[in-house]
C-alpha cells in the first residue's frame, strides 16, 4: 500500500506548482491489490475527475489513466508508481478502519490504512506498517514501510488496538507423532461420520457473499445514421470555419408529467442527469467475472420497459423536433432561401459552406434532404456500473468498486450477460462462488412443484438490501419452486419478484446454477421468470474462450 499526498507544499509526495492548489489539496491511496484511491483534503479550488468534481473528504476509486484535475493541473500519471510486484505472497490482508481493508478495526487511532500483513508463498509472514500511530510487535513498535517478519504467537497492536493475527497465521507443525496421532483421528471421524462429512446440499446463505447489488448509471444516445455533414471531408472544413455539427444527442433522466416522459436533451453528458437503476449479479470465477442480464448490461436497449412502451418513440419524436428546427425552410432554390437558414446552428453552418465556396446551391439541396431522411438510430453507454459486496457499509455510491461488461447475449429473449471487476479479482474474502462448470444445463429435469428452488439478490435495491441497524448491504433469499414447465428459453416460477432482483440466481438446494432471475408479473396472481442457466454457461465459455485468445 503506498499514500500519496499531493499539493503545493514541498512534503507532498506529487508536488504541484500552482497558485490555485491547496497546500495539501488531495491524497492518492495505491491499495496492494492495484485499487486507486482518491480524496480531496477540503481544498479550496477542488478535485475532479473526468471533468466532475468530488466531494470533499470523499473517498473515490479511479482507475490508472482516468483524467485527474487539482484545481487547474492535471494528474501527470507519469508520476504516480504502479502497484508493487506481490507475486511471491500468497495472500494478502489490509489492516484499518476502511472498509476495504480485510481485517477492519475501530479506533480514533487507527489509520485508515494502517497496516498490511502479507503471507509468503514460503510460509514466512510478514506486516508493514503505514500509519501515523504505528505499529508494535509484543511491544516494541517498528519502523513504517518496512516489512517486519511476524510469527503465529506474536502480539500485534495498530494504534493502540490489537490485531488477531492467529486466524491469517498457521501456528508451528507440531511433532510428528502428533501429527500422525491426528490423521488417525480424523480418519476414525470419517469412518463413524460417513456421509455426513460430505455434504450434498449446500445452504444458500453460503453463496450471499458472492451474490452482489449492482448500481449502474447510463445515457440514451440518439444519432442521425446518415448526416451527411458526419463525412469526413468536412472535418478539416468545420475546423477551419470554427464551427461544430454534434455527432450525437444525449438523453438523460427525464421528468413525468402525468402518463408522460418529458426527457433532459443536450449534446453534452455533463449538462444531462444520467439515468440510474439497480439491479444483482453474482460470481462465476475468481478472476471477478459475474453474471448478471442483459438488461442490466445493456439497459438502454430496453428503454420502453424502463419508461413505457412510448419511451423510445417520444425521443425519436424529440429527435424529429431538433430535425425540424434546423431546417425551417422545406425547399432551397435561390440564395435567399439560403438566408432563411442562417437562424439555425446547422443553417450557419450550411451559409458558411456556401459563402466560402465549398458548397454549391444543388449540394446544399442533396445534403438537406440526406439529413432530412437520415434514419435516427438509438443507443446508449454507461456512465459507470459499480457493485456493493453484502456486509459492507457504504457512504455513497462513489465507494462501489467498478466493472465492465465483458458480454452480453447477441439476442433479447436470452436475457443474460457477463460482466467483470475491473481489476479482474475475485476478492479472497468471498470463499464461495457459483460454480458455473457444473450448473444444471438441462432442462428437463425442471418439474413444476418437484422441489425447491432459492433466489439470492436485491429487490427493490438499497431500500430492501440496506439495514442501517446492524449495518452493511443484506441480500434477500426466497423460496420458490418451478411453476411452469421450461420453454426455450426460459422457465416461470411461482412468487413474485421486484425490481432489483434482475440478475439473481436461481440455485437448487445442493447449489447448483438452474437459472438467473429476469422478471416479475402481476396477472391475476405474481409469477417470476427466469433464463436458463444452459444460455449462461454458453455464453461464459465464449468470453473465456475470447479472453485466452
Amino acid at each position: 500500500m503506498k499514500l500519496l499526498k499531493i499539493g503545493r507544499s514541498a512534503s507532498n509526495n506529487i508536488i504541484l506548482n500552482s497558485n490555485m492548489v491547496s497546500s495539501i489539496h488531495a491524497e492518492l491511496t495505491i491499495l496492494d491489490n492495484g485499487d486507486i484511491i482518491l480524496e480531496d483534503k477540503n481544498s479550496h479550488n477542488g478535485t475532479f475527475v473526468m471533468n466532475k468534481p468530488i466531494q470533499p473528504g470523499m473517498s473515490v476509486p479511479i482507475r490508472r489513466g482516468d483524467a485527474v484535475r487539482f484545481a487547474d493541473v492535471e494528474l501527470q500519471w507519469s508520476q504516480v508508481p504502479m502497484p508493487e510486484d506481490n507475486s511471491k505472497f500468497k495472500a494478502i490482508y489490509g489492516i484499518g478502519t476502511n472498509f476495504r481493508n480485510e481485517i477492519q478495526l475501530n479506533g480514533a487511532t487507527v489509520s485508515r490504512f494502517h497496516a498490511t500483513l502479507k503471507m509468503g508463498r514460503n510460509g514466512k509472514s510478514y506486516i508493514i506498517d503505514h500509519s501515523k500511530n504505528g505499529t508494535t510487535i509484543n511491544g516494541i513498535k517498528i519502523k513504517s514501510d518496512t516489512p517486519v517478519q511476524i510469527k503465529h504467537k506474536d502480539r500485534i497492536v495498530c494504534g493502540g488496538v490489537p490485531v488477531d493475527i492467529k486466524p491469517y497465521i498457521k501456528a508451528s507443525h507440531a511433532p510428528k507423532i502428533l501429527s500422525a496421532v491426528a490423521a488417525a483421528m480424523i480418519i476414525v471421524c470419517l469412518v463413524f461420520a460417513g456421509k455426513k462429512m460430505f455434504r450434498s446440499d449446500v445452504n444458500p446463505v453460503e453463496l450471499t457473499p458472492a451474490t452482489v447489488y449492482v448500481h449502474g448509471a447510463f445515457y440514451i444516445v440518439a444519432s442521425f445514421d446518415d448526416d451527411p455533414f458526419q463525412n469526413p471531408k468536412f472535418t478539416a472544413i468545420f475546423k477551419q470555419l470554427g464551427v461544430t455539427w454534434p455527432k450525437e444527442y444525449i438523453f438523460g433522466t427525464p421528468a413525468q408529467s402525468g402518463d408522460q416522459y418529458v426527457w433532459q436533451f443536450g449534446l453534452s453528458e455533463s449538462k444531462i442527469d444520467a439515468i440510474h437503476y439497480s439491479g444483482t449479479a453474482f460470481f462465476i470465477n475468481r478472476d471477478g467475472m459475474m453474471a448478471t442480464n442483459r438488461h442490466i448490461a445493456v439497459p438502454w436497449e430496453y428503454v420502453n420497459s424502463f419508461f413505457g412502451q412510448d419511451a423510445e418513440s417520444a425521443i425519436k419524436e424529440k429527435m424529429e423536433e431538433f430535425r425540424t428546427s434546423q431546417i425551417p425552410v422545406s425547399q432551397i432554390i435561390t440564395i435567399s432561401d439560403l438566408a432563411a437558414l442562417s437562424g439555425t446552428e446547422l443553417g450557419r453552418i450550411i451559409c458558411l459552406l456556401y459563402q466560402n465556396g465549398y458548397c454549391t446551391l444543388d449540394e446544399i439541396r442533396s445534403y438537406i434532404n440526406t439529413f432530412k431522411s437520415s434514419k435516427i438510430t438509438i443507443s446508449g453507454r454507461h456512465q459507470y456500473v459499480r457493485i456493493g459486496y453484502p456486509g459492507r457499509n457504504y457512504n455513497s455510491e462513489d465507494e462501489l468498486p467498478r466493472c465492465t461488461v465483458v458480454k452480453e447475449s447477441d439476442d433479447p429473449k436470452i436475457d443474460v450477460a457477463i460482466m467483470q471487476l475491473n481489476d479482474h479479482k475475485t476478492p479472497d474474502e468471498i470463499k464461495m462462488i457459483y460454480d458455473i462448470e457444473n450448473a444444471r444445463t438441462d432442462v428437463s429435469t425442471l418439474k413444476p412443484q418437484q422441489e425447491d428452488l432459492f433466489t439470492i439478490g436485491y429487490p427493490a435495491g438499497l431500500t430492501m438490501g440496506l439495514d442501517n441497524q446492524d449495518g452493511g448491504l443484506k441480500a434477500t433469499v426466497h423460496k420458490i419452486s418451478i411453476s411452469k414447465e421450461p420453454g426455450d428459453y426460459s422457465f416461470q416460477f411461482q412468487g413474485e419478484e421486484l425490481g432489483g432482483a434482475s440478475g439473481s440466481p436461481i440455485i437448487d438446494k445442493k447449489g447448483r446454477l438452474v437459472g438467473v432471475l429476469w422478471g416479475g408479473f402481476k396477472l391475476g396472481s405474481s409469477f417470476g421468470e427466469a433464463c436458463e442457466v444452459k444460455y449462461l454457461k454458453k455464453l461464459y465459455d465464449d468470453a473465456q474462450s475470447k479472453s485466452n485468445n
